[in-house]
């Protein structure tokens, strides 16, 4: 099952990165 979360969280940080803008991108709480 942690193999699953850590691919999971792998795959929101590519995600992020790709999206290159924190600003843009809203996890559910405004920084």
């Amino acid at each position: 099952m942690e193999g699953v979360d850590i691919g999971a969280l792998i795959t929101q940080i590519l995600g992020f990165l790709s999206s290159g803008s924190s600003l843009n991108y809203t996890p559910g709480t405004p920084a």
